[in-house]
C-alpha cells in the first residue's frame, strides 16, 4: 500500500478542438501492487485526479474536470528497478470548473463517466520511493454532446511512496 502524487499535462482531442491547449493539473491518491510471479505485477489505483484543457479560441479559458480514477495496471518489470506499465482506467466526473460558451450548465455539458487505457514505465529509485510516467489514452466521448467525439489525453508524472 502507498501514496501517489504527481502533476500531469491534459488535454482534449478530437472533434472542434483546433483552438484547445493542454493544461496543468494534479493527481493524489492510493496504490497497492499484488506480485502475480517475477515478472509481472498488478497496482490497482485510486485517484482524485483533475483534467482539462484551455480554450484558446476566445479569452483562454481553463477548463478543469476533476475525477476520482481508478486505474488497474500490469507492470511487466523487465529488471528489479524498471518495468513497463499498461492497464485500463475508469473515471467519474466529480465536477467541472470553468468558463465554457455554452449555453447550460457546466457539469451537464461534460459525461460522468470516462474510460481510457494507460502506457508507461516506472522506476523504483529505493525500496519506499518510486516515478512513474505514463501517457493516458481517453476511449469515450468526454463532451455530452454527441455532435461532438472528444477524448481525454493526459501525460503523467508522479511520485509512488510506499507505506508498508
Amino acid at each position: 500500500m502507498g501514496l501517489k502524487i504527481g502533476g500531469l499535462s491534459s488535454t482534449i482531442s478530437g472533434d472542434g478542438t483546433d483552438d484547445v491547449s493542454s493544461a496543468t493539473n494534479f493527481q493524489i491518491g492510493f496504490f497497492t501492487e499484488v506480485q502475480v510471479s517475477s515478472w509481472l505485477s498488478i497496482q490497482p489505483e485510486l485517484l482524485f485526479s483533475v483534467y482539462g484543457f484551455k480554450d484558446d479560441y476566445e479569452d483562454g479559458a481553463k477548463i478543469r474536470l476533476s475525477y476520482v480514477v481508478l486505474p488497474i495496471i500490469a507492470r511487466i518489470h523487465l529488471s528489479e528497478n524498471f518495468s513497463f506499465d499498461v492497464g485500463p482506467q475508469a473515471g467519474i466526473l466529480l465536477s467541472a470548473d470553468g468558463l465554457f460558451v455554452q449555453n447550460g450548465d457546466l457539469d451537464t455539458a461534460f459525461n460522468s463517466q470516462d474510460f481510457g487505457l494507460n502506457l508507461g514505465f516506472g522506476i523504483n529509485l529505493s525500496e519506499i520511493v518510486g516515478v512513474s510516467f505514463r501517457y493516458y489514452i481517453g476511449l469515450s466521448n468526454v463532451i455530452s454532446d454527441e455532435d461532438f467525439n472528444t477524448k481525454n489525453r493526459a501525460f503523467q508524472l508522479a511520485l509512488q511512496f510506499k507505506l508498508n
